[in-house]
């Protein structure tokens, strides 16, 4: 896991520049964010050393994730009442499941949405994800959250919403944009835009009301 990291941090830092310092704002929902990554000293061997610190805490939460036993997530309805339904947009027909593998089981429920039409169409799909602590879910999250890398592409970079990690790409041709975040260390929140911004995609993550999902059981 160490080395993955390490392949991973330094994949990020060739790719582009990483997240300078940090800054905070509020989304439309009242949401408040901030970019929770931090400056690479432009000494390589000090770079190097902030970049092991990180694959260090990779590795820290990983081994945690693993520790945790795993627990019946809540029932998918439950999930499906926490999708927004905001003005202005059409709404598909939420769906939702629970989906068991050998012993684990993992609750998710869907929702997508859509405005305007031709070029100027916009889609929203969120994604609310029970993991009952099963490992395997997080990994991709664990190593993700703490990479930040911005370049004429687009940029993929760790923030908070509402106190809880999270992870936002952003693709500059397509103007597609994702956001993910771990709430309670357990539910995954995804919310993820074709044509649309990043600061929109923002907005919807706390159109969902992360504290309410903090406090599923």
């Amino acid at each position: 896991m160490r080395f993955a990291a390490v392949t991973i941090l330094t994949s990020s830092l060739a790719l582009g520049a990483c997240n300078f310092g940090s800054s905070s704002s509020r989304t439309e929902s009242g949401a408040a964010v901030e970019e929770s990554g931090k400056e690479l000293s432009k000494n390589p061997f000090k770079a190097a050393s902030q970049l092991g610190d990180m694959a260090n805490k990779m590795a820290e939460k990983q081994k945690e994730m693993e520790n945790r036993k795993p627990v019946d997530p809540v029932k998918f309805d439950v999930l499906v009442a926490l999708l927004p339904a905001p003005e202005g947009w059409t709404a598909s027909e939420a769906k939702g499941a629970t989906t068991t593998m050998a012993e684990w089981k993992i609750s998710n429920a869907e929702r997508r949405y859509e405005k305007g039409e031709g070029e100027a169409r916009q889609s929203i799909t969120i994604e609310i994800m029970d993991g009952g602590y099963v490992s395997m879910v997080y990994a991709p999250f664990t190593m993700m959250s703490m990479v930040s890398h911005e370049s004429t592409e687009g940029h993929s970079k760790g923030i908070t919403i509402d106190g809880q990690p999270a992870f936002e790409e952003w693709k500059k041709k397509a103007n597609d944009a994702k956001v993910v975040a771990l709430v309670n260390d357990r539910f995954l929140v995804t919310v993820d835009g074709d044509n649309v911004d990043p600061e929109t995609v923002r907005n919807w993550v706390g159109l969902v009301d992360l504290k309410k999902v903090a406090a599923l059981q």
